[in-house]
């Protein structure tokens, strides 16, 4: 298992237990006439990150001949990361599902702290890889967030579609998180 891996679940293993004896610190515990729009935005979030996630690790395990070959369509079209961009969206979907304001601040400093220094090492390992094709690609296609008018162009609708063997894949991670969303939010209406 990666050294990365083993850091990010030992993470959120020690935010879990925080949250678990600070509750009141952590979370939005009381009920707010906000809850069904934070509720609403966070679903979301949380599907279109899954959605992504799986489009991107589907799409790229079909398209790279196991990390042979650079993969630039589909979500691979609309930006370089989309996978992490996909992780993102989880986590601010599960905030926006029941943390208290000022635990964005913090995801956001951890998500820049490692994961923007990753997806950089990632891209010179692709530049050495790759080489011009890359550089190439770089250029056209956003790093994270991607352009809105990219969404539009012809391809990028074509190649929507996942399969249920990439849902598989993803769904020992997406049924825990929905499962935990939902929870805590039932939870919350009927208290």
């Amino acid at each position: 298992m990666k050294k990365r891996v083993k850091v990010h679940g030992l993470l959120m293993f020690v935010a879990a237990v925080l949250v678990a004896i600070f509750p009141d610190f952590f979370l939005r515990l009381g009920k707010s006439r906000y809850d069904l729009i934070f509720f609403l935005i966070g679903m979301a979030f949380l599907s279109s990150g899954f959605y992504l996630r799986i489009w991107a690790r589907g799409f790229k395990s079909e398209h790279s001949d196991n990390s042979r070959k650079l993969v630039t369509g589909g979500p691979y079209r609309l930006t370089r990361n989309p996978m992490y961009l996909g992780v993102f969206l989880i986590a601010l979907a599960i905030i926006f599902l029941g943390f208290r304001a000022w635990v964005f601040l913090a995801f956001l400093v951890f998500f820049l702290v490692s994961y923007a220094r990753l997806m950089r090492q990632e891209e010179n390992k692709l530049t050495e890889f790759f080489g011009g094709s890359y550089l190439e690609y770089k250029n056209r296609t956003p790093f994270f967030i991607p352009r809105l008018s990219s969404l539009f162009k012809e391809g990028v609708s074509n190649s929507l579609a996942i399969k249920t063997a990439w849902i598989k894949k993803e769904s020992k991670a997406l049924i825990p998180i929905l499962l935990l969303a939902l929870g805590f939010n039932l939870w919350k209406l009927l208290k």
